[in-house]
């Protein structure tokens, strides 16, 4: 009896955002409103069809994201709200999504795809400090998504392999052998260098005071951006235990800066605000130990260890230089879990999530009546990559 060629399956995905904005004008002066929507996660119900080893499908379910909307003045003036103010409104936003794709299965495993999703949060009110407007608005996300996926534990028949390794009818005799074959597994030892590269983000939130300690105001904001870098190490593997030290390097690019001011004074009369706080990171690295459990080929792991890196923390009136950089090497530690999967007998590839906690020295700032007690950069990153383990590729028997 052939199979059927219907397809019932669950999926879920995380994935970034992104921002819009656009400018309107009315008697209060002009306006810009800024949508960003950080990140999105879905989990879906699929529904296909299979013709021979490409699958057309349906998906749709639960969304839900994290979004900030942000209102500058840019002329004019409504109600504290006057040229150059920002107020800024973070909410956590639900809906649906819905939409379709086409999966081609290359070899046995792997499969790559293409999907396009609409994503509808619905609409969302909200009041804003400054102006006390209170205003609603509908978001929506549409994408199209290109990946490759792997598929574990194959039990079905793949049209590219020839029908002879899929007999029908009696099953062939077993073939005895004089002694057992030994099992072959995968050895993870050896040392090994490799490259990723992926995508981070990290939450800025503290207090801009006086001198003496007086608040000025708080803030709260995301910085986000991609990195990439290299990363090496050893493994040394018992049973299915492993053990291990690596090392890595990262370049990055996340930057934010805050969307929330000082509800004081005139604007760019310092210090009474409004301010704009932003952040820089360029590079971390780590040095770090590992401990995982091997499947064979795939190899689960968790590391940690200490961290190092070069963050920036830039402190302005809005539309003026900055009147304090606070910035330089800051150590932390950082933790994160990943999978490796060996493609080759040397060729390995991985994906990793990795926070990275880094805190570097508060400031006063005599000079300019200035000052923040504590300053904490914690990275959130996801990362993929790949890599060569040297070394004469080992068998082991369990």
């Amino acid at each position: 009896m052939l199979p059927s060629r219907l397809v019932l399956g669950v999926a879920a995905d995380i994935s970034s955002g992104g921002t819009k904005t656009t400018t309107i004008s009315d008697p209060s002066g002009i306006s810009a409103n800024q949508t960003t929507v950080f990140d999105s996660e879905t989990i879906r119900g699929r529904f296909g069809y299979a013709a021979d080893n490409v699958l057309f499908y349906a998906t749709g379910g639960f969304a839900w994201s994290n979004a900030q909307f942000v209102r500058t003045q840019l002329t004019g003036a409504l109600n504290s709200a006057t040229a150059g103010t920002d107020e800024a409104v973070n909410k956590g936003l639900m809906g649906w999504v819905a939409g379709g794709g086409i999966g081609y299965a290359f070899v046995r495993n792997w499969n790559v795809f293409a999907e396009y999703r609409h994503t509808s949060f619905g609409s969302s009110s909200f009041s804003l400090p400054f102006s006390q407007l209170t205003t609603a608005t509908t978001t929506t996300v549409t994408t199209v998504e290109l990946g490759m996926n792997y598929k574990f534990n194959s039990g079905g028949q793949f049209s590219g392999v020839s029908p002879a390794l899929y007999p029908t009818g009696e099953p062939s005799p077993a073939l005895v052998y004089k002694s057992p074959p030994a099992q072959y597994a995968y050895n993870w030892s050896g040392i090994y260098l490799g490259s990723d590269g992926g995508f981070g983000w990290e939450t800025a939130k503290g207090t801009l005071t006086d001198a003496t300690g007086a608040p000025l105001t708080s803030y709260n904001y995301r910085a986000s951006g991609p990195l990439a870098g290299l990363f090496a190490g050893g493994n040394y593997q018992l049973n299915r235990i492993l053990l291990g030290a690596e090392g890595d390097w990262q370049w990055s690019n996340l930057v934010g800066n805050n969307q929330t001011l000082a509800p004081l004074g005139t604007a760019g009369a310092f210090p009474a605000g409004p301010f704009t706080i932003s952040t820089t990171v360029k590079d971390y690295a780590s040095v770090r130990g590992r401990l995982g459990f091997a499947f064979d080929r795939f190899l689960a792991f968790g590391t940690a260890g200490w961290a190092w890196g070069n963050p920036s923390i830039a402190y302005a009136l809005v539309g003026a230089a900055p009147f304090v950089n606070q910035g330089g090497r800051a150590m932390g530690w950082t933790a994160g879990v990943g999978v490796d999967y060996a493609i080759t007998e040397s060729v390995f590839a991985r994906i990793e999530y990795r926070y990275t906690n880094l805190a570097t020295a508060g400031f006063v700032s005599a000079a300019t009546n200035s000052a923040d007690p504590a300053i904490r950069v914690p990275v959130n990153d996801l990362r993929a990559g790949i890599a060569y383990k040297f070394g004469i590729p080992v068998a082991a028997n369990f």
